[in-house]
């Protein structure tokens, strides 16, 4: 029998990874999985204090409602760990064991900082509550290691975000492999919300400098957010050449994005947990240069599938291509063994499997 449980997400119109993973999941899933929205219906875009708080009281009172008309053999709650995602949904947890439920917390982003807070007894609640959890996701080794300081001895199971089977539909294994690091014309792709801590002007600084060895290289941004248009005037008032703006990307243009591009280029400092788009280049075979931030740090193995640095600065960056550039040969090994990687670990109805599995190991 499949299990019956409950997904609390974000809203239908939020951007962001999560909604992007369970709509991959969700045709994987049986029926009996059921979604409840929650959180800020248009993220990363919020509304006015007063009418957040409105929307966060009606929130709980929809949650609280759904769970004691219909019965449940499990709930699945998902959050950030930072001060926001633990008081919000320290309620939700709570609510959950007042009417006796099972609940799973998995936690899609994780904010270092906070960790060091929680390190030092700042919220010794969060870490007594979560001894109440029947089993916690994460998405890195260092997370869980953690999460096992912090004395859960429950199960924890290490997952991966996803890549919606959808996206390669008709397309084989030699499409994948077609990209020619040989080629002058080296594609660079960032594929991301257009924000600070992202890395976005670094991508751009970095490009920059590189254009001066690589007049032929070509840097193409896709996504949207708050930096949107400071992006675009940032890159005009540089004289920067060689940069197309596309916007937000999905279907077949999206496709096309991945398909063209060589390297994805991703040096993000944000509270990230493992960037979807990340899996998707790797899936469409590209090499992944970015920063050990949180599940990154698992799959991206220095010259196996990409490339890493701790660094903040564009100049180092700028050595890392210089490098990596000079060995089309490297590239192309890399290229092949992430296609391979993300079809064995990656597709959304492997991970979907997944996570049934996580479900029926808790209620058997």
């Amino acid at each position: 029998m499949d299990p019956k449980v409950l997904i609390l997400r974000p809203g239908i119109e939020a951007g962001g990874g999560v909604n992007y993973y369970f709509n991959s999941l969700e045709k994987h899933m049986p029926s009996t999985i059921e979604y409840l929205y929650r959180g800020a219906r248009y993220y990363p875009y919020r509304s006015g204090i007063i009418r957040e708080l409105f929307r966060l009281i009606a929130d709980y009172f929809c949650y609280i409602l759904t769970i004691c008309l219909k019965r449940y053999d499990l709930i699945h709650l998902n959050t950030t760990l930072d001060k926001r995602g633990v008081i919000r949904d320290t309620v939700y947890i709570i609510i959950a064991k007042l009417l006796f439920y099972k609940v799973v917390l998995y936690f899609r982003g994780w904010d270092k900082d906070f960790e060091q807070r929680i390190d030092q007894n700042k919220y010794r609640f969060f870490k007594k509550l979560l001894q109440k959890l029947n089993a916690l996701i994460c998405l890195s080794s260092d997370s869980k290691d953690c999460l096992r300081r912090w004395g859960y001895r429950g199960a924890i199971y290490n997952e991966t975000t996803t890549v919606d089977i959808r996206l390669l539909k008709g397309l084989k294994i030699v499409d994948l492999c077609k990209k020619d690091f040989t080629s002058q014309e080296i594609n660079i792709l960032y594929l991301a919300r257009l924000e600070r801590d992202k890395g976005i002007y670094l991508v751009i600084d970095t490009f920059k400098e590189l254009l001066v060895d690589y007049p032929h290289l070509k840097l193409h941004i896709a996504g949207t957010g708050t930096e949107q248009e400071q992006v675009r005037s940032y890159i005009q008032e540089n004289l920067i050449g060689n940069t197309i703006l596309y916007g937000y990307v999905k279907g077949a243009d999206k496709v096309r994005l991945l398909m063209c591009c060589h390297i994805f280029f991703f040096p993000t400092w944000y509270k990230e947990g493992m960037p979807n788009a990340v899996l998707e280049a790797m899936a469409f075979g590209m090499p992944v240069v970015t920063r050990p931030v949180a599940g990154l740090s698992d799959i991206i193995i220095e010259n196996q599938t990409g490339f890493l640095s701790t660094s903040l600065n564009a100049s180092d960056y700028v050595t890392i291509f210089h490098r990596i550039l000079a060995h089309p040969e490297l590239l192309k090994d890399i290229s092949a063994y992430n296609i391979q990687y993300a079809r064995e670990a990656f597709y959304s109805n492997i991970v979907a499997q997944r996570i049934l599995n996580i479900y029926n190991n808790l209620l058997s």
